[in-house]
């Protein structure tokens, strides 16, 4: 078990030799203040297994009801509790997104009316900057590119609370992230990689993307040669630059067991979806297990202990060739197969996973979501002990959420947060590269297995030191594991404020000062730095209002005017400030 002490900002690992799993960590004293009491075990929040050719969102979750004490009640982890988890630097916190802030998109299947204003909703909750369609930090798309003509969502295939769950889970990571929601027309495999395409393609609209989060999986494509999705060289994410790729590897474990879940389970052919998972065997995808996390305490003081998720997916592809995986990659799932000759004879190809993130819905994130049905209306919701809107019990909008698919945006948005943007293929090579020389950027998770694990079959399925399937190189701390190098982003930090000059009254026009921004540690300018501008009527970004000067409408009469200030530059946390707004605009005499 990892146990990770944050005691006044100090970082320390300690490895403890407990052959404990998910039941002793569950029973650990939550915090009192955003962190996950033990739930029941929840359903599959989107469909059924999917069929042949298709995927399945890799979410689970619990709905709160009224009978619960709800978001104050500390039901599930929330953004201050993930940054302590992983030692996230506290610049991110005070992050606005602009359009100098990197974009993450998120890839689901059908259009949920109510994704905007449940993103509004948790982000207002957690007091995040907002991030709207009308500021152009929220954007959302079909497979196309078209912000029109969005597919509807069946009532069948509800991903609503998968697109919650991606959407908030970015936005916990990084607030000052621009997001980007790209639908695809269905669960088929060819509309999921098409909307991924489209998520790097969509800077032609305004607004790329160069970190793509995908949180579903299905079993292996099946074919062989080109013909298959497996072989590298038809890897549909191969040719696209700088963008870096995360998806999930599965909540179904790694062997087929007796009581095999229903979403582990192929309607159609009946066989197990444990194992092996599409799109995360691709090696050009950063695939992302799951651990269980239990945090004592919260912040600095707060202290976590760490294992394998038990339904975490793990595997090796049988498409995918040891020849097409980096050696780096290769030479650290060899080593931890070795004391296992079977394992490593079952394992010939592309194993995963490569990282973790927290994944347990025991322990899970919290998550705002308002089901495109009456409360209680489906069958999900009916299962978790809901009734409709308007009875006793009845269902909040408010989950407590995990699977894989919590896992893969979390980490997306790292990426993002780290800025660094590398060709797919060689985003996880960075990974293992980084695992080899700088081990501090990474907590190894050396305990727990997952699901119908045997002791034949090692790490493919056990937690120990160094890799492993259900965790990978294990969980982020910090920054640096994302990095070309290995070494954490810097950080900026104003020696003068931004200001604004001029009289409010409408007519006037008011000129920004950007203020004076450099490195945080050596005060030094940063070469490459860009800067940009946003003046605001209040909190709301007025729209086209981007250059150093504005004048004033008769629309600012009666409000405060400020500028926003946001700095970026290439392995740097974007910087935001305001200068102090001017008193409030008055009609000209």
């Amino acid at each position: 078990m990892a146990v990770i002490s944050r005691r006044s900002g100090a970082y320390a690992v300690a490895l403890v030799a407990i052959a404990a799993c998910v039941a002793a960590l569950v029973s650990l004293a939550p915090s009192a203040s955003e962190a996950a009491t033990t739930a029941s075990v929840g359903a599959l929040s989107c469909s059924s297994a999917p069929a042949a050719g298709h995927v399945a969102c890799l979410s689970t979750a619990t709905r709160l009801t009224t009978a619960d004490a709800g978001p104050a009640g500390a039901q599930g982890y929330g953004p201050g509790d993930l940054d302590s988890l992983y030692d996230l630097p506290a610049a991110v916190r005070h992050g606005a997104p602009s359009r100098n802030t990197p974009t993450v998109a998120v890839i689901d299947v059908g259009h949920d009316l109510h994704a905007a204003s449940d993103l509004a909703a948790y982000r207002a909750y957690f007091k995040l900057p907002a991030c709207t369609k009308a500021s152009g930090c929220f954007s959302e798309v079909n497979e196309h590119g078209s912000t029109t003509n969005l597919p509807a969502m069946s009532a069948r295939d509800d991903w609503g609370g998968e697109i919650s769950l991606d959407l908030d889970m970015v936005s916990a990571i990084c607030p000052a992230c621009n997001l980007l929601l790209v639908d695809a027309a269905s669960t088929a495999s060819d509309d999921l990689v098409a909307a991924a395409q489209e998520a790097t393609a969509y800077a032609n609209h305004g607004r790329p993307a160069h970190y793509v989060s995908m949180s579903f999986g299905g079993s292996e494509p099946t074919g062989s040669g080109t013909d298959s999705e497996l072989d590298p060289s038809n890897d549909p994410f191969l040719p696209t630059n700088n963008a870096v790729y995360v998806a999930a590897t599965g909540d179904c474990g790694y062997r087929p067991i007796a009581s095999d879940r229903v979403l582990c389970t192929d309607p159609r052919s009946g066989e197990s979806l444990a194992g092996a998972s599409w799109p995360a065997v691709l090696p050009t995808v950063v695939g992302t297990g799951g651990v269980t996390a239990a945090e004592t305490g919260s912040g600095t003081s707060a202290t976590w202990s760490l294992s394998a998720w038990n339904g975490s997916g793990s595997g090796c592809a049988t498409g995918v060739p040891a020849t097409a995986v980096s050696p780096v990659q290769q030479a650290a799932v060899t080593t931890a197969l070795a004391p296992t000759p079977s394992a490593v004879t079952e394992c010939q190809g592309r194993a995963t996973s490569d990282l973790s993130a927290i994944a347990d819905n025991n322990d899970g994130v919290l998550v705002y979501y308002t089901s495109s049905y009456a409360y209680g209306s489906n069958a999900f919701e009916q299962n978790d002990g809901c009734t409709p809107k308007g009875t006793p019990d009845h269902c909040l909008p408010w989950e407590v959420a995990g699977g894989t698919s919590a896992a893969a945006p979390q980490v997306a948005a790292m990426y993002a947060l780290a800025g660094d943007v590398s060709t797919p293929d060689a985003a996880v090579q960075e990974l293992y590269q980084n695992a080899a020389t700088v081990t501090s950027d990474f907590v190894d998770i050396t305990s727990g297995s997952t699901e119908g694990c045997r002791s034949t079959d090692g790490a493919l399925c056990k937690a120990g030191t160094g890799w492993d399937g259900p965790t990978g190189l294990g969980i982020p701390s910090g920054l640096g594991a994302f990095t070309a190098t290995g070494a954490a982003p810097g950080t900026f930090t104003a020696t003068q404020v931004a200001a604004i000059s001029g009289k409010a009254k409408v007519g006037d026009v008011l000129r920004a000062s950007a203020g004076t921004v450099v490195d945080a540690t050596t005060n030094a300018p940063v070469t490459g730095a860009t800067s940009t501008l946003q003046w605001m009527r209040g909190r709301t970004p007025i729209p086209g209002a981007t250059r150093a000067t504005y004048k004033l409408v008769k629309a600012d009469k009666g409000h405060k005017i400020t500028v926003r200030v946001t700095v970026a530059a290439t392995d740097y946390v974007p910087f935001s400030d305001s200068a102090p707004a001017t008193a409030a605009v008055r009609k000209k005499k």
